[in-house]
Formats: C-alpha cells, structure tokens, sequence
C-alpha cells in the first residue's frame, strides 16, 4: 500500500518512517504540508493508497487539506486517516464530515497503527459507495432530464449523496463508532429514519430526484438534531443512522413533524414536489452497544430495528395514504 504521510513535525515524520518501515509498509512518502502534498499528489505519475493527514498544522490544516484531496476525482474513495494528538470529538467530527475514513491518536502505538492500516486496506478491497448527485434546482433537473424509475442503483445500496457534509459512507461512520472512548459512550445515541415504502418512491422517481429527495431527508435530520455533534449514514433501503453526541433526540412524533416542515419548505424551494407526498418514519434511540468488537454491527442493527417497530406500530393504526399514491404511480409506469 503506497502511503503519504503529512505533518508539520520533523519529528513526527521520522517517527512515521520508522513506524511503518518496521510495520511492513516501506512505500511510504512524507510531507511537511498541504500545499506540499497536494504538490506531490498532482506530480507526473502520483500514485497513493491511503493518506496519513494531521489535523493540525499551520496554514492548511488537516481537515482542509483532506477535502481539497476528495475534490480530486481519482481521490473521492481513497482511505484517508486523520493523525491527531486532540480528543476534542468536534474537531474529529469535523474531520469525518470532511471526508475522513479514519483517525489515529497520537500515540505511536505499533499495534494501533498496523490496526487503522488494515481497516484501511479492508476499505481498499471493498465496492465502493455508489455517489449519486442531487439538484436543488428544478431547471438543471429539467435539463438532466426525469428518467422515471430508471436507476443505476436500488434503493438497498449504500448510497453516497454529493454535497452534504455531515452524510459520510457506512465504513467511515463504522469507524468512528468503533473508536469512540468509554467516557463518550454514555453521551452518544443512535437514531435511524426511515423513508417508508422507499421501493415505490425509488420507482416514481428519476435518479436525479431521488438523490435530491435523500439529500433534503439528510439536510432536514441536520436541521432537526444539533448538526455540529451529528455524523449520518445512508445505509441502504431507505434507512438513515445517525450518530448524535451529547445531545437530545427529540420523540419520533416530533421529530417526524419537524422533518415533514423541513421538507416542505424544501419542496417549496427546490419544486421537487414528491417531497410532499414522503412518508418518514423515526425511531427511538439508542444507546452504543458497549463491545468494540460487535459495536457497530449491534448499534446500528437496534437503531434500525427502533426505527423498522415504530413503522409497523404506525401501520397497524393507520395506511399513510401517501404511499398509496406512490404505489399508483409506480404501477402506472
């Protein structure tokens, strides 16, 4: 795996370089800064695996630094983990939300470090989330055109939707999961939303307004909860986790009501009225499972499964006849 490691410390660097050289990771190139890695990044012939970014340094930080590297389109997918000697959980956020896959206190820990390499490696060898793009504004939407039900993805992917920072891929989010420390855990909860029906709403919908209509579900869960201490996922099947640090999660019936005015005022803005017709559905939360090694696995199946109880709760009582009109359309197709 070819590696670039960047830190403002001579120190720091030589560290690196004897880390991995011993760790079995002897491709490794070293830079004192942004501008200089970026400068290595575009050369003639560049080629990295992964990326090793310090949070902070003067001038480019890390964090901006590590999404000026995902602007490049043969770097949207390549592992990138921040190098930080904080535990400040705002700074790491910020980080993932960035494009960050991964994070490594500075500990120099052999053993911690191969570990983050090889969930980086893991991230290498598997598909990588489908990116789709949405547009807010009805007249580029007209000109892309309304393909109606036809998709190059279904809507159990794991979907990557373009332009909301606070929406990172499963893998990542599993990673900050994985990692958070015990004093973190009790503060932390898990909630997932669920888009109900989402096979009918996936099949009345061009690809282009499917992932607008993600994208505003995304950007109204970070309008509701308090977005500077939220990281989310879509994890496929109409299903959104959201990871909320020490802070509350309204009841479902309120939060589901928040939402429902958040996208009306998006529909209203964006005209993409299928909006009005979205049924969601959000579930209690949870509390992080405590083992590392089942933690993300676990939390995010009892968040789902919050989330899946409080929709048949809400079917026994009542058939949201929003669902009905999408299953029309969809037939009619």
């Amino acid at each position: 795996m070819r590696l670039l490691a960047v830190d403002d410390s001579a120190i720091v660097r030589d560290l690196l370089f004897r880390l991995f050289q011993k760790s079995g990771y002897p491709e490794m190139r070293l830079a004192e800064d942004g501008e200089t890695a970026l400068a290595m990044i575009d050369g003639p012939g560049a080629q990295f695996d992964c990326f090793l970014l310090d949070i902070e340094m003067p001038g480019m930080s890390g964090i901006e630094l590590c999404a000026r590297i995902r602007s490049r389109p043969e770097h949207r997918d390549t592992p990138i983990i921040m190098l930080t000697a904080l535990k400040d959980a705002e700074t790491i956020e910020n980080a993932f939300a960035a494009g960050a896959n991964d994070y490594i206190v500075k500990r120099f820990d052999v053993k911690e470090f191969t570990g983050r390499l090889r969930v980086a490696e893991r991230l290498l060898s598997r598909p990588a989330p489908v990116r789709i793009i949405p547009s807010f504004s009805p007249k580029a939407r007209a000109r892309v055109g309304r393909d109606v039900g036809r998709h190059a993805f279904t809507p159990e992917d794991e979907l990557m939707v373009a332009g909301v920072d606070r929406l990172i891929p499963p893998f990542s989010l599993g990673n900050y999961l994985s990692q958070l420390p015990s004093g973190a855990l009790g503060a932390a909860s898990l909630v997932a939303v669920r888009i109900e029906r989402v096979d009918a709403v996936h099949g009345a919908t061009s690809g282009t307004d499917f992932a607008t209509l993600l994208a505003a579900v995304a950007l109204g869960i970070q309008d509701t909860l308090d977005s500077r201490k939220l990281l989310m996922t879509y994890a496929g099947s109409g299903d959104f986790v959201c990871i909320l640090r020490d802070g509350q999660v309204p009841p479902p019936a309120e939060f589901e009501h928040e939402l429902g005015r958040y996208l009306e005022h998006f529909a209203e803005m964006s005209g993409l009225e299928v909006l009005n017709q979205l049924q969601l559905t959000a579930g209690t939360p949870v509390p992080p499972f405590a083992n590392r090694t089942q933690r993300v696995r676990r939390s995010f199946e009892r968040a789902r499964e919050r989330a899946h109880a409080q929709s048949l709760a809400k079917r026994a009582t009542r058939r949201p006849p929003q669902a009905a009109r999408f299953e029309k359309r969809a037939s009619g197709l």
